[in-house]
């Protein structure tokens, strides 16, 4: 199970975690956000033994979301304001879209809006192609405007995340990165009201060429050495300014945890709550909730 988490609800009371609701045999099993106590979290982590069970919170409608979509492979990235909940969802390369939907929470459910859905176009290489594995793995949203970001931004064409509005009824729009981003961002959280973080991992197997960055760019050192490919994971920061995405500072993620497949992050504390999907760097197939102590530095 892929995990993506955004605390929400009322006074942020509770840190939401979402299941990628794969089209699967599993899919009835795993079609739910599931939340956790913000304080538990606190006292477990002063070390106090408080119970940190979850509360289950059922997508409804999600089947019929999945027959509509062609090519489905599962929701990616989740945030929410007010009593609405925005989902970005993934499909397979037989689409040149992804999509990004909503839904309501209502009595411990959250109803999955049917009818009104975002087309969020993916972008192409500069040989025209799709990216391999690609999608808006991460949204961002503020009053009634919504950032869905693409996983690959490394295009020499360009690089974009597309806004639209909270009632996803106008057409997305561009607004541009002021400069290319190396590797996957597989999530991002505003944490400032123009600034927000983004997870920055590079996974280093041969069907992710398309995330290998050119060999003369300042960050391939950090993914190559000693004849091979390695992993590779931080944080960015951001800024959006004068209608562009602006890097301002990276964080490195500790090397113990370099390896593994982090997909998920929120600030928390005087940090970053992160979590991963089932794939770690020790072959576990888990999803661990991490927490790290920030320490940045600026982008030269």
């Amino acid at each position: 199970i892929s995990l993506l988490m955004t605390p929400s609800l009322s006074r942020k009371t509770h840190l939401l975690l979402l299941a990628e609701n794969r089209s699967d045999n599993k899919k009835w099993q795993t079609a739910n956000v599931y939340g956790l106590q913000i304080n538990a979290l606190k006292q477990n982590m002063k070390g106090k033994k408080i119970d940190t069970s979850y509360k289950t919170y059922p997508l409804k409608n999600i089947e019929i979301i999945q027959k509509k979509i062609a090519g489905f492979e599962g929701i990616e990235a989740m945030q929410m304001i007010g009593n609405t909940l925005f989902f970005s969802i993934e499909t397979n390369m037989s689409n040149t879209n992804c999509y990004l939907i909503k839904g309501q929470l209502q009595n411990a459910e959250i109803i999955l809006d049917t009818l009104k859905m975002a087309l969020l176009p993916k972008p192409r290489k500069p040989n025209g192609g799709l990216v391999y594995n690609a999608s808006y793995e991460s949204l961002l949203v503020k009053k009634n405007r919504v950032i869905a970001i693409f996983e690959y931004n490394d295009n020499l064409n360009g690089n974009y995340a597309l806004t639209v509005d909270t009632g996803l009824v106008n057409t997305p729009m561009p607004i541009f990165f002021s400069s290319s981003v190396s590797f996957r961002i597989t999530d991002a959280c505003y944490i400032k009201k123009q600034e927000f973080i983004a997870i920055n991992f590079f996974y280093p197997g041969d069907d992710e060429k398309d995330f290998r960055c050119d060999t003369l760019s300042k960050d391939h050192p950090l993914i190559y050495a000693n004849g091979k490919y390695h992993f590779y994971a931080r944080l960015l920061f951001f800024t959006i300014k004068n209608k562009q995405i602006v890097p301002t500072k990276q964080f490195n993620i500790p090397w113990i945890w370099q390896g593994t497949n982090w997909e998920g992050v929120v600030p928390f504390g005087r940090g970053y709550l992160m979590i991963n999907d089932k794939y770690t760097q020790y072959n576990k197939k888990q999803s661990d909730l991490v927490y790290v102590i920030k320490k940045q530095r600026e982008i030269k």
